[in-house]
């Protein structure tokens, strides 16, 4: 008994030397309420990881596939998105949430701040890898042709009429077939998907969690000059970098998760 006794505290030893701590339980988690999205051209499986460790953790979690779903794929504007998202936070709220964050991964991280934005029903927004910058100015130009063929349609009384559009998914272009109306909610540079303009609204004593990737296109420190800074002050608020490409900062953004709620 003596020699495990002594195994043990040197394992111990080593753990705490080496700055492992055990994370610490979410206190009341079955309060809490997730809706986590996928991003643009994805599916669940992007964000299932996280999904499951969180629900360990005893948070309710709902992972819809949203308009930007690879199966779906923009087949509702923005602003219905936000109305999908308001259903979901409702059923949380009826299986006895009390606390509900709107978590999203690149086009859906824009959309829980746009939903933060609009609602403010909820005590914080999780934003892991946003995606989908409209009023950037190299995203602009990639779309200037598409946007004006919109707005071309939309005066001529054609807005619910399908047509191709260009979209960008991890530096890839790729034609989409959607609505004129639907393509200028998405992709406006002053339009509702807009994500400065959302972040700088965001409702009274939303808190933010932004988790960016180390190996991301997106510069870092634009991501957090660009976005993060202009939304209202929180003592909450947390910005934070992990190495991690741009498909992955869900999935190993789970300890950064579960700590910064357990802190809320």
């Amino acid at each position: 008994m003596k020699i495990f006794r002594i195994i043990f505290l040197s394992l111990i030893a080593s753990l705490l030397l080496s700055g492992w701590v055990a994370a610490e339980s979410i206190k009341n988690a079955k309060t809490i309420g997730v809706v986590l999205m996928q991003g643009k051209g994805g599916t669940t499986k992007w964000v299932d990881s996280l999904a499951s460790n969180l629900e360990s953790e005893d948070v309710q979690v709902i992972t819809p596939d949203m308009p930007w779903h690879r199966d779906r794929i923009y087949d509702k504007s923005f602003e219905d998105a936000m109305l999908e998202i308001q259903e979901h936070v409702n059923t949380l709220k009826s299986k006895g949430a009390t606390r509900i964050y709107i978590a999203g991964h690149s086009l859906g991280a824009v959309a829980a701040a746009g939903y933060g934005a609009r609602v403010g029903n909820i005590q914080g927004i999780i934003l892991l890898a946003p995606g989908h910058f409209t009023n950037m100015r190299k995203f602009k130009r990639k779309f200037i042709d598409d946007l004006e063929k919109a707005d071309e349609m939309i005066k001529a009384g054609k807005g619910n009429e399908t047509a191709e559009f260009g979209d960008i998914n991890m530096g890839q272009r790729m034609p989409r077939d959607v609505t004129a109306n639907i393509y200028k909610s998405m992709f406006s540079p002053t339009g509702p998907a807009e994500f400065v303009s959302n972040m700088k609204n965001l409702k009274k004593g939303i808190a933010v969690l932004y988790v960016a990737g180390s190996e991301d296109r997106i510069p870092k420190t634009k991501d957090r000059e660009y976005a993060f800074d202009k939304a209202p002050a929180n003592e909450k608020n947390k910005f934070t970098i992990i190495e991690s490409g741009h498909l992955d900062v869900p999935d190993l953004a789970s300890d950064t998760v579960i700590e910064w709620l357990g802190k809320q």
